[in-house]
């Protein structure tokens, strides 16, 4: 008997991985035969194959944990949808809600190990899901619309309506924000209920959760107005003083007539002060993006110190004349108090963070106007074929670097390694940013996903106070 062979078939391709099917055995005719001849010749002539190692695919359930609560188990591949609705069941998530959506394909990052390629195979089916916490829309709480799923208000909360002082227990931040909002810790992934086609044990980080972009706290807390009578005289105010209020709750209602004379309003807060007399205010509609106000101050007669002259009809003071500026003292005004995710942000720590801004005539005389709302951008860095370079997260090469530019309202920034931290990446925006003569400023947060930027990073770009700046032009 003729000696045979042994063929050993890897399957490696992005086509073909986990646990595929059998290969088939097909006889090819014979010349002169009918075409299911057998095409080998000899005695006992046969094929014969088996797997010998089976390919790895996922297989079972998980579960997801957040704030102690657990959710059903989950299917290895759920659709997003069910992943959603698992999550939406659980009582540290609602009343409000989470929006799932899940990557199109199963993640390719399979090993280099043993000639595969690495990242370029389809490895056991495994998905990445993206949850999105639906909890930073603003909602009066008092509104009835909260009562009814048909009625309330998507990424706020669906429950019996509230007061308007009540907060969650969990975050403290008020009821006018869903549960949720502000930078929530992360979920859990219980993974007891996964497995594979092969038998191996599911790797450590087989089932992991990781942040893609922070949460941002809405405004919370207490801020103090100032007001220096004393350094700044203007010769009409009947007392001098350097004088600032109790601490002022960031939603403050405007008047006495709409606190009730609880003394909560600024217009009670400000007339509690020595050296103002009365005060009319209003309160604008609430910011929806951040829960901020806009308070609009009208000093109407000076305080009784004794004042220069008084009305003879009510008896009432004079006018207290140009009053200084609100909070440009010499004791300036607090917001160490006042909560939530800065307007402005000048670097990495936080310095300089921007919560409250004072305007006066002058200012509006200027052309001077209220901070404007902040432009977000993203930058992606990828290694699409896992070739590899410094501190790929599946094909690492040490000392191999790229580099790019980045062009920032006409002007290119230094050139930045494709590894650079956000900081990195934040500084050479920032001196691009500067040297346009644009003005404003830069935060720069750099995250890993697999799925939006293999073997590479993702930084996340807020600019600040710059207006409506361009979309920003990379070479290479």
């Amino acid at each position: 008997q003729a000696m045979g062979y042994t063929y050993t078939i890897r399957f490696i391709h992005e086509s073909v991985g986990g646990d595929v099917p059998p290969v088939v055995y097909v006889p090819a005719a014979v010349p002169g035969g009918d075409d299911s001849s057998n095409s080998l010749v000899g005695n006992n002539a046969r094929v014969k194959y088996t797997t010998t190692v089976k390919g790895t695919s996922l297989l079972g359930t998980f579960r997801l944990r957040f704030q102690g609560e657990t959710t059903r188990p989950i299917t290895h591949d759920a659709e997003a949808s069910d992943v959603q609705d698992a999550l939406n069941q659980i009582s540290s998530i609602s009343p409000s809600s989470v929006v799932v959506s899940r990557s199109l394909n199963p993640m390719r990052t399979g090993p280099i190990e043993g000639g595969g390629n690495g990242g370029l195979s389809t490895q056991v089916g495994g998905y990445v899901w993206y949850v999105t916490f639906a909890s930073n829309v603003w909602e009066d709480p008092t509104s009835p619309n909260h009562e009814d799923a048909s009625t309330y208000l998507p990424g706020n909360w669906v429950g019996p309506s509230a007061k308007s002082t009540d907060v969650w227990d969990h975050s403290g931040y008020s009821k006018s924000w869903g549960k949720n909002v502000g930078n929530v810790p992360p979920m859990e992934c219980l993974d007891a209920g996964l497995f594979t086609t092969s038998g191996n044990s599911l790797p450590a980080n087989g089932c992991t959760v990781s942040e893609l972009v922070s949460g941002t706290a809405p405004l919370s807390g207490t801020f103090r107005l100032c007001l220096d009578s004393l350094a700044y005289d203007n010769g009409v105010m009947s007392v001098s003083s350097d004088t600032c209020t109790n601490g002022i709750n960031h939603n403050a209602l405007a008047s006495n007539d709409d606190s009730g004379g609880d003394g909560t309003s600024i217009e009670e807060h400000l007339e509690g002060m020595v050296n103002i007399g009365d005060v009319s205010v209003s309160r604008s509609e609430v910011n929806p993006l951040n829960g901020g106000y806009t308070w609009t101050v009208t000093f109407l007669h000076d305080f009784d110190g004794p004042c220069q002259q008084k009305d003879d009809f009510t008896g009432l003071c004079n006018a207290p004349g140009n009053v200084p500026k609100l909070c440009d003292s010499t004791t300036a005004c607090s917001v160490e108090n006042l909560l939530g995710s800065c307007l402005r942000v000048t670097d990495e720590s936080g310095d300089n963070c921007r919560k409250l801004t004072v305007l006066d005539a002058t200012d509006k005389s200027n052309g001077t106007t209220p901070p404007g709302g902040n432009e977000r951008q993203t930058i992606i860095i990828l290694d699409p074929n896992y070739i590899g370079w410094e501190d790929g997260s599946i094909v690492h090469r040490p000392g191999v670097i790229s580099e790019y530019k980045l062009m920032i309202a006409g002007v290119d920034t230094a050139c930045i390694k494709h590894n650079a931290s956000g900081t990195q990446v934040r500084t050479a925006i920032q001196a691009a940013l500067d040297a346009s003569g644009n003005g404003g400023a830069v935060k720069v947060e750099r995250v890993a996903s697999e799925q939006d930027a293999p073997n590479g990073f993702v930084y996340h770009v807020v600019f600040y106070e710059t207006g409506d700046i361009p979309l920003m032009v990379p070479s290479y």
